[in-house]
């Protein structure tokens, strides 16, 4: 949360790219960067409801409430979306932070740090929500899942087969996951022995498999122009309980 104020970058049509230290970044990440900000460019939305793009697919809905603190539900595009849609354009978009490596826009993570203020000084309460998150107390990520919910915003997501992404996640022991006790627990260097399919997913790197399932933003406009669409709801649009809230848009 500290990493970034954008008044110090140099205004609202500046980008951030996080990454967490336990990540492994494909080859092709650059090219999803550049194809997202020119995405958003293109796109005559209100800053408030595009965040910015994330990296990583999700294979678990971490937000529906379950029984255990470690046992989200299964969960992929394709069970809302479906696979066929989803090859005509690897993309939608999801009222759901990623934390695996994102891109940000300054306008909205600007209102989004004025909401966090506002949570941490206590002039505001939880909403009214059942999240998961809610008991994620030592996560800055719950207070994006809330300002996500109540405002409607989204980020874009890449979705190719296999959940296949552009970052993957070794879930590595670390700050979150080690030993429920007060006492300091020494963490290991080495990576995990059994990687969790959960969070680990195939890393993208062909760069002409990508480069020819991601359009150009140019033919990209000029659908949504023949739509009488802005360019991006041509991606369907995923909520925060993991289902539909609005398909792609379609000509007629």
């Amino acid at each position: 949360m500290s990493g970034w104020n954008v008044s110090d970058i140099g205004g609202a049509r500046q980008a951030a790219l996080f990454l967490e230290d336990d990540l492994e970044a494909s080859p092709m990440v650059f090219r999803w960067l550049e194809w997202c900000l020119a995405l958003a460019a293109s796109s005559r939305k209100p800053a408030s409801e595009l965040l910015g793009c994330a990296f990583h697919t999700p294979r678990v809905d971490e937000l529906t409430p379950t029984p255990g603190t470690d046992d989200p539900l299964p969960w992929t595009p394709e069970q809302v979306l479906g696979r066929g849609a989803l090859d005509s354009l690897p993309v939608f978009r999801m009222q759901v932070p990623c934390s695996w490596g994102a891109l940000w826009l300054a306008a909205p993570w600007a209102r989004f740090t004025a909401y966090y203020r506002a949570r941490i000084r206590g002039d505001t309460g939880p909403p009214p929500l059942a999240l998961k998150s809610h008991g994620w107390w030592m996560s800055w990520k719950r207070y994006l899942v809330e300002y996500m919910a109540l405002q409607g915003a989204w980020m874009v997501y890449p979705a190719f087969p296999e959940q296949a992404s552009f970052v993957t996640n070794h879930y590595e022991v670390g700050l979150h996951h080690y030993l429920a006790t007060d006492a300091v627990q020494p963490i290991p260097d080495a990576l995990r022995s059994e990687p969790d399919p959960r969070f680990c997913v195939p890393l993208l790197r062909d760069a002409a498999a990508v480069t020819r399932a991601l359009p150009g933003v140019v033919a990209l406009r000029t659908r949504a122009a023949a739509c009488g669409c802005d360019v991006l709801d041509l991606l369907p649009l995923v909520g925060w309980q993991h289902t539909l809230v609005a398909p792609a848009a379609a000509c007629t």
